[in-house]
């Protein structure tokens, strides 16, 4: 095959996945009243990121949907999967650490830290998204996919539930 045919031939798989993703959003829009357009604050001409001065920011950050987001059970209830979600996953790793002989503790940790993960963001993922790690919820912030005030509650969920995952891993072992 020529370059000049997969070129097509990738052109034409771009444009039908365009067209199906395009029918997917209006078949979102048509049973969903509260659905968001994702291209509302994403510049369409800038495929780099947003451009702050045609658009405003999202709803997120105003005042008001902060004061409303922590009256919500919601919430409350992603705050405290992130902490137990946290807590289990350093419980886990520092488990196998100790547990492990000396010559098999870097294959051991990796193990266990990526099942640990898997199985976590499986149980949690859908409540909290299971960041896990307040580095990954500050980016969320700069990214502007969670708000500054439940990614701050966030931090401090995952920070108080690594320390306790830690002390019981010093008491038990």
């Amino acid at each position: 095959m020529t370059s000049s045919t997969t070129q097509s031939r990738f052109d034409t798989l771009h444009s039908q996945l365009n067209t199906l993703l395009e029918n997917a959003q209006y078949l979102l829009l048509q049973s969903d009243p509260t659905f968001q357009n994702p291209n509302n604050y994403y510049n369409q001409n800038n495929p780099y990121g947003s451009n702050p001065t045609s658009k405003t920011p999202p709803a997120i950050y105003s005042l008001i949907s902060m004061q409303s987001e922590i009256r919500t059970l919601e919430f409350w209830r992603s705050i405290i999967c992130e902490c137990t979600a946290t807590f289990f996953y350093v419980l886990i790793v520092l488990s196998v650490i100790s547990s492990s002989n000396d010559h098999n503790v870097q294959t051991n940790s990796a193990i266990g830290a990526g099942l640990a993960m898997a199985v976590l963001t499986g149980c949690f993922g859908r409540v909290s998204g299971c960041h896990c790690n307040p580095a990954v919820s500050l980016g969320l912030i700069f990214t502007k996919h969670i708000s500054p005030l439940r990614s701050v509650l966030f931090m401090c969920a995952q920070c108080g539930g690594a320390i306790a995952g830690q002390e019981i891993n010093l008491i038990t072992y």
